[in-house]
C-alpha cells in the first residue's frame, strides 16, 4: 500500500526498473522519501550492483599491487 505522503509517480523511472528493493523499501516506508532525496547513487545500488562494485574495487588493487612490486 502507498502512503499518503508517497505515490508510485513520484518515484524515479530508474528505481522502479533496475532496483525493485529500493522501490519496495521506498514503497513500505522502509526508506522515507527525504533520505531517498539525499542517498548517493552507491546506496541505491542493488546488492548485485554493490557486490560487483566491490568485486571490481577488490581486483584493481590487486592488479596495482602486482604492477607496482
Amino acid at each position: 500500500m502507498l502512503s499518503n505522503a508517497l505515490k508510485m509517480s513520484e518515484i524515479p523511472d530508474g528505481v522502479n526498473s533496475k532496483n525493485p528493493q529500493l522501490r519496495e523499501n521506498v514503497l513500505r516506508g522502509v526508506i522515507a522519501p527525504k533520505k531517498m532525496a539525499n542517498m548517493t547513487s552507491e546506496e541505491m545500488a542493488s546488492n548485485e550492483m554493490k557486490a560487483l562494485q566491490e568485486n571490481f574495487t577488490k581486483v584493481s588493487i590487486d592488479d596495482h599491487q602486482l604492477t607496482v612490486a
